[in-house]
């Protein structure tokens, strides 16, 4: 068997070996690593074993000898498709991601667990006394895949990690992967929880508390709701955005160069502004060659940031921050509007819809605001107009631009154009 088996009360024995243990007569009980107890067995006066009868050929095989045999069957885990990596609690050997690796498993229970330490509850499977794998069915096709068969898989979720509006950190999701920022990834997840911490060791904290995704069963990642939009974005959908929080640092009152986050040098005497994970960032001042650490800006979950003022030997570092962008369609602007929008700090009048942002295109004939601007266009619908026949020409006028322009298609436009003649605007 693989896994490693305890005799009670203190022998050990590792999968894979045999062992000769000294047993007075009596009871004894055995322990998969498990945890399970696959039954009890009798050392008897004459030296012999005994068990149970039904356990033979299942559990044991050795009855009315001196050795006691335990029996495993073979079963496969496969995790080939994943990111991370996954073992089975118990076994003496961590199974890599990419592997479809046999085990000869006692019938018993077995928990799979992701590493570093998230546990992928509840991804149990037993193994039963046929060799078989079961489970509990509302896991089939979610959480595990192999049901009566002697193979188990982990179900793989297609998970996005966005950090491409945060300035050169480089992050690991805890899965023995790293990505840079400013970089798109998507990994292969089971379900469970997961980690992400930038390569300098801080964790993306908000208020002390560490952050995480979780991907569950649906295959959507969840967060703690207050992070959102702080930390992270992408709550209920399979792409989490790593949020940056705009932080400016002034050396201009210091004759050192700075180094902030050991990351970016600020010569002395200017000042520079950077987009930054939430979280601890050290500020560092070089002098001969060297580095000191003067402190750490701590970032809260308003985006206000302290110490806001360090002073080393006479010079003075000031720190300031403001929000990260919040931008919940994806469309490059957030709202509230911010520099740390891909797009620019223009304010998204709906951050729901990824067609209406600052500077998109102004459809004419709709009571929609396109592009933010606060206004519907040459062909605002609720304008007062002479007649329909009006609003219609303005509306077919317009669209012929847009198509000349190669801006829409002319299905496009002989859509908007049949909207407003079926219209009651001008009647």
């Amino acid at each position: 068997v693989s896994p490693r088996v305890i005799v009670y009360p203190d022998h050990s024995i590792d999968g894979g070996t045999t062992k000769v243990l000294d047993l007075t007569p009596g009871e004894y009980r055995v322990q998969l690593a498990p945890g399970d107890f696959p039954g009890n067995f009798w050392v008897n006066n004459d030296g012999t074993i005994s068990y149970d009868p039904v356990l033979e050929g299942v559990v044991y095989i050795g009855q009315g000898t001196n050795t006691l045999g335990i029996v495993g069957f073979p079963v496969t885990v496969d995790t080939s498709n994943l990111s991370g990596l996954a073992i089975i609690v118990g076994l003496t050997d961590n199974q890599n991601h990419d592997q479809v690796f046999t085990y000869n498993l006692p019938f018993g229970n077995y928990r799979l667990q992701g590493l570093p330490g998230g546990v992928l509850d509840p991804a149990v499977f037993s193994v039963g006394t046929d060799g078989l794998v079961s489970y509990d069915p509302a896991l089939e096709g979610s959480v595990l895949t192999g049901a009566g068969t002697t193979s188990v898989s982990l179900v793989d979720y297609s998970i996005t990690i966005d950090s491409t509006q945060v300035e050169g950190n480089v992050f690991e999701t805890r899965l023995n992967n790293l990505f840079p920022g400013q970089d798109v990834v998507t990994y292969s997840l089971p379900i469970g929880n997961f980690r992400l911490q930038n390569t300098m060791g801080y964790l993306l904290d908000l208020a002390d508390a560490r952050t995480g995704i979780s991907v569950g069963t649906d295959g959507l990642v969840s967060y703690d709701p207050a992070v959102d939009g702080k930390a992270f974005s992408g709550q209920g959908t399979n792409t989490v955005v790593i949020l940056p929080h705009h932080i400016t640092v002034d050396a201009t009152n210091s004759s050192n160069a700075i180094v902030f986050n050991h990351t970016y040098v600020i010569p002395a005497g200017t000042s520079a502004s950077y987009l930054v994970s939430v979280g601890g960032h050290s500020i560092s001042t070089t002098e001969g060659g060297g580095r000191t650490v003067i402190g750490t800006v701590t970032i809260d979950a308003d985006s206000a940031c302290g110490p806001t003022q360090f002073e080393h030997n006479g010079d003075v570092v000031t720190i300031s921050c403001s929000g990260g962008c919040v931008d919940s369609d994806g469309d490059g602007f957030g709202n509230p509007g911010s520099a740390a929008c891909m797009g620019g700090a223009a304010q998204d009048c709906n951050d729901q819809n990824t067609s209406i942002f600052p500077g998109a295109l102004e459809l004419p004939g709709n009571e929609v605001d396109e592009n933010c601007d606060g206004s519907l266009g040459a062909c605002d619908p609720l304008a007062t107009w002479k007649n329909h026949g009006q609003f219609v020409r303005c509306v077919s006028h317009e669209v012929n631009d847009y198509i000349d322009m190669g801006l829409i298609t002319e299905d496009e436009g002989d859509a908007l154009v049949t909207n407003a003649a079926k219209s009651s605007v001008g009647k």
